[in-house]
């Protein structure tokens, strides 16, 4: 059975308790990478860094950009056996189907997956959006037919404290209570 590769992808993430700005720089001279490139990577979409590489290299290379402050992804490179389920079942170790899951299961200990593709989109169907981003798609999306409002008998006042027109005012009679049997007493001194 020939050693199962896998795929490094990078959308942004990194350790917490690191300095986005310190973590970017770091990652610039690891990478000797551009701002253009740079600005690319850290677009929160998933970002295919190397490809199949073996496991080893690859746990290598995780540790190297863990170290720079980032995390990245390992992804089991699909094959036609790997995405059909089936595969040539060797009596002397697992399938090549089997060991992809076992890895994909491992990998997912390790760190939550969240792209099945280097478009975006997980198992589930989540994508992380870029900052910016709508977030629905088109056909997500509800459309509502607009509501016609007759808003003619609104008017805007001058602020000037009192918001009824004094034809919108209740009118009350004032009301004559008789208070005479009521008295104020002075309070003993303390």
């Amino acid at each position: 059975m020939d050693a199962l590769k896998v795929d490094i992808f990078f959308r942004g993430d990194i350790v917490p308790g690191q300095n986005i700005l310190d973590v970017r720089e770091r990652l610039k001279k690891l990478f000797n990478a551009d701002e253009q490139q740079l600005q690319k990577l850290f677009s929160g979409r998933p970002v295919a860094i190397r490809r199949n590489l073996d496991r080893e290299a690859a746990e290598k290379y995780r540790e190297a950009v863990f170290n720079a402050g980032a995390m990245v992804e390992l992804r089991p490179v699909k094959t036609a056996a790997t995405s059909a389920g089936t595969g040539s079942t060797d009596h002397k170790g697992p399938s090549r189907a089997k060991a992809a899951l076992q890895l994909s299961q491992a990998i997912a200990h390790d760190q939550v997956v969240e792209a099945e593709e280097a478009e975006g989109e997980d198992v589930a169907g989540f994508s992380i959006a870029p900052i910016g981003a709508d977030m629905l798609r088109e056909e997500d999306r509800q459309v509502i037919d607009p509501v016609e409002v007759d808003i003619s008998d609104l008017a805007i006042e001058d602020m000037s404290g009192d918001i009824l027109q004094d034809s919108e005012k209740k009118h009350v009679d004032p009301v004559e209570v008789d208070i005479s049997h009521l008295s104020v007493e002075d309070l003993p001194p303390q």
